[in-house]
């Protein structure tokens, strides 16, 4: 049985690939953000929890999902949102929406520049779902 701690690497690992990954249902997001860090993959301008906490900052919502990637020379954690309008607990909810979901965008450079918004994803021929914009 693996522990929550190598769940969460996992999980990050996959993020740090840009892939659109899922987030266990039983672990906050703020747990998988502060894996990367010790993976050498980015470091983050705020700490997990900060950056968790602005992510949740809805109502009864959770973020199901992460990928990080790069646009414009920005460093993006994308995180999307299960919120009560606009469930997304699972891929084919994800992809039913013509591609699009609703996230928080952290800007890792800029963090006052993050914001929540509709994202647009798309399933790659590998198989993995990665943000097109």
């Amino acid at each position: 049985m693996k522990n929550r701690k190598t769940v969460a690497a996992l999980v990050a690992m996959n993020a740090l690939r840009g892939r659109i990954t899922p987030v266990p249902t039983d672990m906050d997001v703020f747990e998988v953000l502060a894996e990367m860090p010790e993976m050498g993959g980015i470091h983050l301008s705020e700490s997990a929890q900060e950056i968790a906490a602005k992510a949740q900052r809805i109502e009864d919502s959770r973020i199901t999902y992460l990928a990080v990637n790069v646009s414009d020379g920005d460093l993006m954690i994308t995180m999307l949102c299960d919120i009560p309008e606009e469930r997304l607990t699972n891929e084919n909810e994800m992809l039913s929406r013509d591609g699009y979901a609703f996230a928080y965008v952290y800007n890792n450079n800029s963090p006052w520049c993050s914001e929540y918004g509709d994202v647009f994803v798309e399933k790659q021929p590998d198989g993995s779902i990665r943000r097109v914009g």
